[in-house]
């Protein structure tokens, strides 16, 4: 078979571009650092990527609902101490007053109604823009009062829940019927109401009614600590599940690192290799083929 200049030069133009082709795609992964910039640089290499970019995008929102997880529960928790202090200062003036040991009865009231309203402050705490206490309806006031001190609640029973994986789900909020149960409909007791009875108490100097609202206070107590307890469970939870998650995306980002970044030394000798050969193949072209009028006319 007999090779002609054209045949040469074809091959040599195939060549040429292949190898052009070659060192265009070595010096993007040496200027990207990234063996992978195209589906076609490895399919299989970049359906991994594509799973390990989901994965991280679904743990970064998982570690964003436990920020804000963690900051509600903290908050919750520290409200929770707060009301336990008020209620034990009401208890301790209870008691003064239904073993006569407080005589000065206005300035006791007085007292007892600051508790009061301290109290149901604490119970209309927000953050953000969200009443901590009212379940669902978190742009609404939870609780108010009458100028009698009857206690009515506007929220509802319903629990907030975060995700923090595939299938793990926190509770992150206390309803104000767990905690405070406005007219005992929760089955506990009713905070206010205890308070309320010793407002009365003491307006009516009646020692025996104020000393019947002594176990009522530390039901409350008991009540709030024990909601106390579940929300410090709950954010314990997801302190737990925070640092997994920080380890897991940790192991994922060096997972893909090692699936997409190129080793820069390895890539830079490749390309400097393809660098040669273009350059060789360059020179060896234009010494082979010879153009001239006769290659034209054939």
């Amino acid at each position: 078979m007999r090779v002609t200049n054209r045949m040469t030069a074809d091959l040599i133009s195939r060549e040429i571009y292949r190898t052009q082709q070659l060192l265009l795609k070595a010096q993007v992964k040496v200027a990207t650092g990234k063996k992978i910039n195209r589906p076609s640089d490895d399919p299989i290499g970049m359906g991994k990527l594509l799973d390990y970019r989901k994965i991280i995008s679904s743990v970064d929102q998982w570690q964003e609902n436990i920020t804000h997880g963690k900051s509600r529960l903290k908050m919750t928790s520290t409200v929770l101490d707060q009301v336990d202090t008020l209620l034990k200062q009401a208890k301790e003036w209870a008691m003064k007053f239904a073993t006569g040991s407080d005589t000065t009865t206005d300035s006791a009231l007085i007292e007892v109604k600051n508790l009061y309203d301290a109290i149901m402050n604490l119970a209309n705490t927000r953050l953000g823009n969200d009443y901590i206490f009212s379940g669902h309806r978190t742009h609404t006031v939870p609780f108010s009062r009458d100028e009698n001190y009857n206690a009515a609640y506007a929220g509802d029973d319903g629990d907030i829940h975060i995700i923090t994986g595939e299938t793990n789900r926190v509770k992150i909020n206390a309803t104000g019927r767990d905690t405070f149960d406005v007219g005992a409909t929760g089955g506990g007791t009713d905070i206010f109401g205890a308070l309320k009875e010793l407002i009365d108490a003491m307006e009516a100097h009646d020692p025996t009614a104020a000393q019947a609202v002594v176990a009522d206070l530390q039901d409350a107590i008991d009540q709030v600590q024990n909601v106390s307890t579940q929300t410090s469970i709950s954010y314990n939870q997801m302190v737990s599940v925070d640092d997994f998650l920080k380890k897991y995306k940790s192991n994922i980002e060096d997972m893909l690192g090692e699936t997409e970044n190129a080793d820069p030394a390895r890539a830079i000798v490749e390309m400097q290799l393809l660098e040669t050969t273009y350059t060789a193949c360059l020179e060896t072209a234009s010494r082979v083929i010879q153009p001239s009028l006769v290659d034209f006319l054939r």
